[in-house]
């Protein structure tokens, strides 16, 4: 068994190596489809089909991690994920394109909460009475570094690598071939180096075994998402992040548009806001241990909200600026929402995690990762048409006051002691009663 200080520096390592991957894929991708002769019908098709993937497969392989552990699932995605890369590489047909995203999406849903709960599993295995905040802000500083080096050096490459436009290999497709030796090297990682704590349940011997304690575990982390009242308070503030990040990434970019007069200086700026955002998030996550030494859990993650709103509020209200102020107001507002809710994801980690249990803490990470995209789904609806029919600085407005009124859920978040459960969700049929948290 490693000890917590070595399981925290590995879950830097693996948190960096998991979002590396798709920063480099991130500036090129929609371009290098379009070069391969996809028009935007195909390039829609192909981001919805990821979407649609990752999406119906967030719980079921939550799941999955939960009952044959972490390790495993984290290599077998590693090793979709390059497949999935060396596709998008090479790909020139739809159907091709669509095989690609397809694999994408099933290594995305597997590495969804996977290395946090590996992390947490073996540290609570090393020392029952360590910290957590320390290292999960260290690794989703790590990841949030990782997708602003990797967008900068993806977009970047295409430009210096002295291959041909027409050939078989395109400037365009190198980022995706860097991405598959990242997702290499975090399957080499995987194996060696990420040993799984001793568990408590028995790990299926066989397909029916797994086939039967999945679909349980994921039933008891649903019963426990939903009928825990602080699950339940943080759930919900999650949606809100995801209600105004969809706020965020749809409005700006249209913002910028407004404020240049051209597409291509719009993009540049807008690339430059989406850089700042993620250093920015890496800021915050490294502030966040500082200041819940110094205030509770509850009130650093309620700050962070605070400043998230104040960021998205500030951008509505600047709705009226023009020229190089109003592009200097945006990305500031863009940098500032960031560092908020890079305040508030480690803390509000550690309080999720000290209401479950390792045999259903990935499930419950995929349940936390749907409630993140649900908010983006109602925002999609609700601030698409707020924006249309009235101005885009409106949706600023409603996701705005959104954050402040998650901010106010933590403050108000009363958290009671949480009751141990050695005999968790076992594998091989329904969760028993002792396993559930007392509801406050």
């Amino acid at each position: 068994m490693i000890t917590a200080t070595a399981a925290r520096r590995r879950f830097v390592a693996v948190s960096a190596l998991l979002w590396l991957a798709p920063g480099l894929q991130m500036a090129t991708m929609v371009l290098l489809l379009a070069a391969r002769g996809a028009d935007i019908a195909t390039i829609s098709l192909v981001m919805v089909t990821h979407g649609v993937v990752v999406t119906a497969l967030e719980l079921p392989t939550g799941g999955v991690s939960d009952v044959i552990g972490r390790r495993g699932v984290i290599a077998a995605s590693a090793l979709l994920g390059a497949l999935s890369a060396i596709g998008l590489a090479f790909a020139t047909a739809t159907w091709l394109f669509l095989t690609a995203v397809v694999l994408k999406g099933v290594a995305r849903a597997l590495s969804s909460g996977s290395a946090e709960a590996w992390y947490v599993d073996t540290v609570r295995a090393a020392d029952a009475t360590a910290s957590l905040r320390q290292g999960l802000s260290q690794g989703h500083a790590a990841g949030s570094v990782a997708l602003a080096v990797g967008t900068v050096i993806g977009g970047a490459i295409p430009f210096l690598v002295p291959l041909p436009d027409d050939g078989f290999l395109v400037p365009l497709a190198v980022p995706m071939l860097l991405a598959a030796a990242v997702s290499l090297t975090l399957l080499v990682v995987a194996v060696t180096a990420m040993p799984e704590p001793p568990r408590t349940e028995p790990t299926p011997v066989g397909w029916k075994d797994l086939l039967r304690g999945v679909p349980a575990t994921v039933a008891h982390g649903l019963q426990l998402g939903l009928g825990d009242s602080v699950l339940r308070r943080l759930l919900l503030t999650v949606a809100v992040s995801g209600l105004a990040l969809y706020a965020v990434e749809t409005f700006t970019p249209l913002r910028m548009a407004d404020l240049t007069d051209d597409a291509t200086t719009a993009g540049l700026a807008y690339g430059v806001a989406t850089t700042v955002g993620f250093a920015a998030s890496a800021l915050g996550s490294t502030l966040s241990p500082w200041l819940a030494d110094r205030l509770s859990l509850q009130a650093t993650a309620a700050v962070g909200a605070a400043i998230a709103a104040l960021s998205m509020l500030g951008l509505a209200a600047s709705g009226g600026l023009s020229g190089a102020a109003g592009i200097a107001i945006a990305v500031g507002a863009y940098a500032g929402l960031f560092i908020g809710l890079g305040i508030v994801s480690p803390v509000r980690s550690e309080l999720l995690h000290d209401r479950i249990s390792s045999s259903e803490r990935a499930t419950i990470l995929s349940v936390d990762s749907l409630a993140l995209q649900g908010g983006g789904v109602v925002g999609a609806f609700s601030l698409a048409y707020l924006a249309s029919s009235v101005a885009p600085t409106a949706a600023w407005w409603v996701a705005g006051g959104a954050l402040l009124a998650a901010a106010g859920v933590y403050l108000a978040l009363r958290v009671p002691t949480r009751v141990p459960s050695p005999a968790a969700c076992p594998t091989t049929g329904p969760p028993r009663p002792e396993a559930t948290l007392r509801q406050p």
